[in-house]
């Protein structure tokens, strides 16, 4: 297996290996900076789902209810969640460019 394969199939198995609420359902991929829509409690990556204008209104793509930017809210507790479990299982996220990203640090130790 060629060196570009082997990287692709440990790429595959390390998402594999993401639970399944900690996956943003528009990127399918692990939940960056976690953000909750209040309409139907789902969670979503920051930069997927909050609009360029806090008060501009967005269609949930879950439940397909209005809701604005505003009232969409970072969710810590699962921010944590996903840090705890990054670190127990010595994940290495690569954003959508390809780079590694530097491990998160704890969002209640980052505020403490």
């Amino acid at each position: 297996m060629d060196a570009v394969a082997e990287q692709r199939r440990k790429k595959e198995e390390a998402f594999a290996s993401i639970p399944q609420h900690m996956r943003c359902s528009i990127s399918r991929d692990l939940l960056r900076n976690p953000h909750i829509v209040p309409c139907c409690k789902s969670n979503f990556c920051a930069r997927c789902i909050l609009p360029d204008n806090l008060h501009d209104a967005i269609t949930c793509p879950n439940c397909y209810k209005t809701v604005t930017g505003d009232k969409i809210t970072t969710n810590a507790p699962l921010a944590d969640e996903i840090s705890k479990w990054k670190t127990e299982t010595n994940f290495v996220d690569v954003d959508p460019s390809g780079s590694e990203v530097a491990p998160a640090t704890s969002v209640s130790a980052a505020s403490a």
